[in-house]
């Protein structure tokens, strides 16, 4: 089944205004084709609060697709992303 661009829209939307409440509520709704096309629009290069938003949205996901973004988000300066990161990649 293909990724769903309405669902990476309304992700992206909210990743980009940092609304974590949203993240949150869409967490539920990604399905595994839209992660590699979630991933494809990260960069290690964007801010902290983008990619904690990435870190947020993806915390549930398992697999090498999101790894280099939940590598990174060890870095980051909020301890939840970096718990959440941890998690996903010990299993």
């Amino acid at each position: 089944m293909p990724a769903s661009p309405n669902l990476i829209s309304k992700a992206l939307a909210a990743i980009g205004q940092g609304d974590f409440e949203a993240i949150e509520g869409l967490r539920d709704e990604i399905r595994p084709a839209d992660v590699p096309e979630l991933v494809k629009t990260w960069q290690p290069s964007l801010p902290w609060l983008i990619k904690d938003g990435y870190a947020a949205l993806l915390m549930d996901q398992l697999g090498e697709v999101v790894r280099p973004v939940m590598a990174d988000a060890l870095n980051s300066p909020t301890a939840e992303i970096r718990a959440y990161a941890l998690c996903s990649l010990t299993g």
